[in-house]
């Protein structure tokens, strides 16, 4: 009886399930529907396995061994086979390679697949092997990993080679000849010597090819093929349709429905699949245990909870070095020498790309004495070197230098390995010293670069080494992150430098810049605490004090309380032009002219803004004179005087994008749409709120995004699309506008809606009208049509 009929009805007789069978032999779901289907021939420790699990009789254990020996999916000869396992699965997600590889074996007698740990190279060498059956006469898998020496492995050779076989070169290759056979050699990097006996057969038999697996290549390695991680889908990703066109995902997927058969990816669980794969760096092996995970854990509490230290599997059809991800990368450390193995660890310091510099400070200032003998950067180098021909690590170009990318799993393993050495401590202050130098030269492409590494050594220092921090690291920290418009995360790391220093100067700077970030993010109640805190600290003196009441003016006016602003702007005016501080006096200006701008006292607001602006240009403050230019161009468009409007924000746009600013250019560009489309000029109107939009999406700054909003609904409205216009309101007013901006978005959501819901638009209108009175705003005159044609209509309606 064959295999698959035979295991069927042993698990029938004892009226098990497949998923019972699985549980009771350690034995994958998937593997026990293959083998029932006739699809795959197990390797004989799987059928021993399943044997346990049915307890089965010596004679019923005899039966099935003896099925094994006869059976082969596919009807080929078992004996063509020699020793090659069938796969226990299906490859997923190597397609491409798949073919790749079957072409160069087939081509080309010495081939190596190198990669890290956990890539796939044993089960993809397996694939290749049965794409070939019928190419080669005979073919054999030979698993070098359980062998620990050369003997070991001519002993092994010599039994794929046939029965009598002596276990030397000479008699191996005797006994293959001329023979047209496939000899693959998995898990070469774990016996060091094999380049004489490879040299031998490939010299001796010349019918022979020969495909080999390994971490790092031997020596001869012939054609050595490197074999990456599976593609993952984008952060940003939130349509199941692309998650799923990401080979990863596919992967996860497909062994996940090994052990739950119901488990799909929809809008509700795509976050966490793409978050999952994304962490595992795209590696088979570590997906391949998250997966299964999820036969006890839903998706959701996989994705909190996963690390690569809860990536484990006990199945018996799985090598042992296979059977966590831990376990795969100590099969690499293992192999490698004192020095390397400290740089290893030193690497679990890092969080991104590693520069030798780096590596060799951090080196240098954490192992004064042990292992490490001569100059740091030479051994750095040389060891990264090593590293990456054992593929735990990949060696890059970066900015003229060599670098390294380390996978984030390895980098897991990497720092436990750290902590376990007790090193953690001094590698991480000695990583925090070096990265807040990087931070504080002002190189920006250099602390782009290495921004990752940057916040660590930023967190470090808050936890448990603040004399690290100082005026430098607040004012570097808050202009790298504000540029890029990212608010939120310089409000966090910048109040916790705050909480975390004993200096007050640099506390209270870092409690402004701190407040200046969470105004942008939309968070003003944060700001306001930042302000107030900022000025209690006890650096909150002089320009720092000026700075802090204008900041607690600019809260205000955010939460719609002009008077307050109003009254915090003028005490801000006044001290600076006390001490002549010309650079507050500018924004003091500036932000009286804001306060007139909503009240609707509009030449107030151009008299201020002009002012601003007289005083930054004959400072030559560059980003000053954009702020006021922009200011001034959106004070014309609400004047209804779109011409003017569309001079002055050209001009500003201009400055913005040469300051390399993204959510300023956004800001710009949303007012610049609506002048241009005022003027009729409906494509540049276009062109400016997708760009708009793109950068806004960007930005971490949730007024800019509803401004972006605004700018595609007045575009789709001027086309007569009120879906479309209704819907882009309503996305900017989920972003949490300031009141002033809320009663525009307000009133236009109310005319987009007139005829598709009258009754929303009512309230719509009504909550519109509501905010003005409250917080004492005007309708800017650009508006005042609008605003009749939703207050009229709702009201007659």
């Amino acid at each position: 009886m064959e295999l698959a009929a035979l295991l069927t009805r042993l698990r029938q007789d004892r009226g098990l399930s497949q998923e019972e069978l699985s549980h009771a032999s350690g034995v994958s779901v998937r593997t026990v529907r293959n083998l029932e289907r006739g699809v795959t021939r197990p390797h004989p420790a799987t059928v021993a396995a399943l044997a346990d699990g049915l307890r089965l009789t010596d004679e019923e254990r005899r039966r099935l061994k003896t099925a094994l020996g006869t059976t082969d999916p596919g009807g080929r000869r078992a004996g063509d086979l020699g020793t090659v396992p069938a796969p226990a699965n299906g490859l997923v997600g190597r397609r491409s390679e798949l073919a790749i590889l079957v072409r160069l074996v087939r081509g080309t007698r010495l081939v190596t697949v190198v990669g890290p740990g956990g890539v796939g190279k044993s089960r993809l060498a397996l694939e290749v092997a049965w794409h070939l059956v019928g190419t080669f006469d005979h073919m054999d898998v030979v698993d070098l990993g359980p062998l620990r020496d050369r003997d070991e492995v001519r002993g092994a050779l010599a039994a794929a080679a046939g029965p009598g076989t002596v276990a030397s070169p000479s008699a191996i290759a005797r006994r293959i000849g001329d023979q047209k056979r496939l000899l693959v050699l998995d898990g070469v990097e774990h016996v060091s010597d094999l380049g004489p006996d490879l040299a031998a057969l490939v010299d001796r038999c010349p019918r022979l090819h020969l495909l080999l697996t390994g971490r790092r290549p031997p020596s001869p390695a012939g054609t050595v093929w490197t074999l990456d991680p599976l593609a993952v889908p984008g952060p940003a990703t939130t349509d199941p349709a692309a998650a799923l066109a990401s080979p990863a995902v596919e992967l996860l997927v497909e062994r996940a429905r090994a052990r739950r058969p119901d488990f799909r990816v929809d809008r509700s669980t795509v976050e966490e699949v793409v978050s999952v794969c994304r962490r595992l760096d795209g590696l088979p092996l570590a997906i391949e245990l998250a997966a299964g995970m999820l036969g006890e854990h839903d998706i959701l509490r996989v994705a909190a909870e996963l690390t690569v230290r809860t990536l484990r599997t006990d199945l018996v059809d799985v090598p042992p070095r296979h059977h966590s991800l831990t376990d795969t990368v100590d099969w690499s450390i293992a192999l490698l020498d004192d020095v390397d193995r400290l740089v290893f660890r030193v690497l679990g310091a890092f969080r991104g790309r590693v520069t030798v510099d780096a590596l060799a400070a951090v080196l240098r200032a954490a192992t004064p004495v042990g292992p490490v003998a001569g100059p740091p950067a030479r051994l750095a180098a040389a060891s990264l070197t090593r590293l990456a021909a054992a593929s735990l690590v990949r060696l890059v170009g970066d900015d003229g230098s060599t670098a390294v990318d380390v996978l984030d799993t390895i980098r897991e393993v990497a720092h436990d390995r750290l902590r376990e050495a007790g090193l953690a401590d001094a590698c991480g202050h000695a990583h925090a010293t070096y990265m807040l130098t990087v931070l504080r030269s002002g190189g920006t492409d250099a602390v782009a670069r290495q921004f990752d590494d940057v916040r660590a050594a930023v967190e470090f220092a808050c936890a448990g080494a603040p004399e690290l921090l100082d005026g430098g690291v607040v004012s570097a920290l808050a202009e790298h992150l504000t540029a890029r418009g990212r608010f939120a995360e310089a409000h966090r790391l910048l109040r916790a430098v705050a909480t975390a220093t004993a200096d007050p100067g640099v506390a209270g700077s870092a409690w402004l810049r701190a407040g200046i970030a969470a105004n942008h993010h939309g968070d003003h109640r944060g700001a306001l605490a930042c302000g107030h805190a900022a000025a209690r600290s006890g650096g909150a003196d002089g320009d720092l004090a000026i700075a802090a009441r204008n900041l607690v003016g600019a809260a205000h006016k955010s939460l719609g309380d002009l008077d307050l602003a109003h009254e915090a702007y003028l005490a801000c005016l006044a001290d600076a032009e006390a001490v002549g501080e010309n650079r507050y006096v500018t924004v003091a200006l500036n932000n009286l002219g804001t306060v007139a701008h909503e009240r609707g006292d509009l030449d107030l607001a151009r008299d201020y803004y002009q002012r601003s602006l007289d005083i930054k240009t004959g400072l030559g403050d560059e980003r000053g004179i954009a702020t006021a230019l922009v200011n001034l161009g959106g004070l014309d468009l609400d004047r209804a005087q779109p011409a003017a409007a569309l001079g002055l924000l050209t001009q500003a746009l201009t400055r913005f994008r040469r300051l390399g600013e993204p959510h300023a250019v956004a800001f710009t560009l949303a007012l610049l749409a609506g002048a241009e489309l005022a003027s009729d000029h409906e494509a540049a109107a276009a062109r400016c709120a997708e760009e708009a939009t793109r950068l806004a999406t960007g930005a971490d700054n949730a007024p800019i995004r509803a401004m972006a909003c605004q700018a595609s609904g007045d575009l789709a409205r001027a086309r007569g699309d009120m879906a479309t216009a209704a819907a882009c309101y309503a996305r900017g007013l989920a972003f949490g506008p300031e009141p002033f901006e809320r009663a525009r978005l307000l009133d236009r959501l109310a005319v987009a809606t007139l005829d598709s819901a009258p009754d929303q638009a009512v309230a719509h209108a009504a909550e519109a009208t509501g905010i003005r009175r409250r917080y004492g705003y005007a309708v800017p005159p650009v508006d005042e049509p609008l605003h009749r044609a939703a207050v009229s209509r709702t009201y007659s309606a």
